[in-house]
């Protein structure tokens, strides 16, 4: 890159820096990205801080990336600038050690695995025996790959998050009855309080094992909440 151009870029991001602190909360703003990297508690106990599971499909997709790149690189025709295999390569680091980072790493990689998805079909088809159309078919053939494996591995992560949802409601709307607290009558309808099951536990913990439930009659339960009311 030219010393010219470097330097409106250095310009440019130390103008950008103050004027991001321009918001209503500050500098904490700029900080609380980075926040999470200082709490060990947190990287030890949030799920998207734990490495990829190549069980789940975006796992799966990713693994495809990284097979794709592998057999790319065995052709020996694969040859990017010096910064973009440093991009690729720190960006791969993110993404094992983190799987919150794999997309980040799908987006810095593309010209990577781009570039061997194009030595893989010239492995395939050498472009010497194709005209300069059937090239530019090729070409846009490459573009349309790395847009359908982006979009691919977006659609797995949102319906990695998306299914586990839909399953537990699917389960609890199967429930033809479902037994509700004490506590909670208060959020029924008037006309659905005799038609429930409310059990009604004899220690004061909550969420403890010992515990045994009691299911007291429609006219019982319709006192009970008439008293929370």
């Amino acid at each position: 890159m030219p010393r010219a151009r470097l330097s409106r870029l250095g310009i440019a991001g130390a103008i950008s820096i103050p004027l991001a602190a321009v918001n209503p909360f500050g500098v904490q703003a700029l900080l609380f990205a980075v926040g999470t990297l200082s709490s060990p508690l947190i990287q030890n106990n949030i799920q998207e801080w734990a490495s990829p599971d190549f069980h789940t499909m975006p796992g799966l997709l990713f693994e495809g990336i990284l097979i794709l790149i592998f057999a790319g690189l065995a052709t020996r025709r694969v040859s990017l600038r010096s910064s973009q295999w440093l991009l690729a390569l720190a960006t791969l680091y993110l993404a094992f050690s983190s799987q919150r980072h794999v997309p980040l790493f799908v987006l810095a990689a593309a010209p990577l695995y781009g570039r061997c998805a194009q030595a893989l079909l010239e492995r395939i088809r050498p472009l010497s025996n194709h005209p300069p159309r059937r090239e530019k078919e090729l070409s846009l053939g490459i573009a349309v790959l790395n847009l359908a494996l982006l979009v691919s591995v977006g659609v797995g992560m949102i319906a990695d998050r998306a299914l586990p949802n839909l399953t537990t409601a699917g389960e609890a709307a199967a429930i033809p009855r479902r037994g509700l607290w004490l506590g909670d009558l208060w959020q029924l309808p008037p006309g659905e309080l005799p038609r429930r099951r409310v059990a009604v536990r004899d220690r004061r913990n909550r969420t403890g094992c010992d515990h045994h439930a009691l299911q007291p009659s429609p006219d019982r339960a319709a006192e009970a909440g008439s008293r929370l009311a």
